[in-house]
């Protein structure tokens, strides 16, 4: 069956184009739908991950840093106890959500943003080996 709006050559059995996620049986676009809102979601995250990361390395040290070390005492229990849950949370979810989507073009988003989440959590590995060998 031909995609009525990319022309790609898609199964018989399959309900949505394997390109562009357009439904092959109806004249809509949800397929391209989908695709905005799942695009939307990575954003959103990357936004909450970039978010976690000022946090982490500018806002918390810029209050809560005396004489080069942080007073961890003063900062919210919440936050120490889950400031690395978020941090290994959303590589995973992008990772695995670009593993499960069949749509190119939302794969190709989901795996770059992975890969600029890890870059993120790698930076803030980093920093914290380096901060506590001091």
């Amino acid at each position: 069956m031909k995609c009525r709006h990319c022309n790609t050559i898609n199964k018989e059995k399959d309900i949505l184009c394997k390109n562009c996620g357009m439904d092959l049986f109806s004249s809509t676009r949800s397929g391209q739908l989908l695709n905005k809102y799942l695009l939307i979601l990575t954003w959103i995250g990357f936004a909450i991950s970039f978010a976690w990361l000022i946090i982490q390395r500018v806002i918390i040290p810029l209050f809560y840093k005396k004489a080069g070390v942080i007073e961890w005492d003063k900062v919210s229990p919440i936050f120490i106890n889950y400031r690395w849950l978020e941090t290994l949370f959303f590589p995973f979810l992008f990772t695995l959500i670009s593993l499960t989507v069949e749509n190119k073009e939302p794969k190709r988003v989901f795996r770059i943003i992975s890969a600029l989440i890890v870059l993120f959590t790698l930076l803030l590995l980093i920093l914290y080996l380096v901060e506590s060998g001091n």
